[in-house]
């Protein structure tokens, strides 16, 4: 049940779109090395990656017009105390995360969960930009992080976001 009802509220999400707006997901685990990956069988892709206080990685996109950029949602994974994560877009405060108590006693990191946070919309010129992701505090066990999804008012395919 848990799993139609989460399906049914992204759909929800996802149908609230305007004419021409774009969803465009990122895989967290495409853009840090391979010793921040861990398998997940829930998690997209069956990867996240795993991150304590003071890791940080960037996200680089290019633009071929101008466009209206948002921090959709976040999907993460916790099995402890609270974790702070900031973005930032081109360094301009863009979301931030900051997860509550989850404890499944070590079974919560396979329990993917999503934060849409309200944050600015932000007009971007044509060219290079990029979302700088900080993981400013976590407790002792850290946090993973899935996927990032930002919405455009551009009918933009990810394949087109490669600089």
């Amino acid at each position: 049940m848990y799993v139609s009802v989460k399906c049914a509220l992204i759909l929800l999400h996802q149908l609230s779109f305007s004419y021409g707006d774009s969803l465009v997901s990122f895989e967290i685990e495409d853009y840090v090395g391979d010793r921040f990956v861990m398998k997940r069988d829930s998690a997209s892709g069956q990867k996240s990656a795993h991150f304590k206080e003071g890791d940080y990685f960037n996200i680089n996109f290019c633009l071929r017009n101008i466009t209206n950029v948002k921090l959709w949602s976040v999907v993460y994974s916790n099995d402890r105390s609270d974790d702070d994560v900031e973005f930032r877009l081109d360094g301009i405060m863009f979301g931030n995360l900051t997860t509550t108590y989850h404890s499944n006693y070590g079974h919560g990191w396979d329990e993917f969960m999503h934060y849409y946070p309200k944050g600015p919309s932000l007009t971007l010129s044509s060219g290079k930009h990029f979302i700088s992701v900080n993981v400013s505090h976590t407790d002792y066990y850290g946090i993973e992080l899935d996927q990032l999804n930002i919405l455009t008012d551009s009918n933009l395919m990810k394949n087109t976001l490669i600089c």
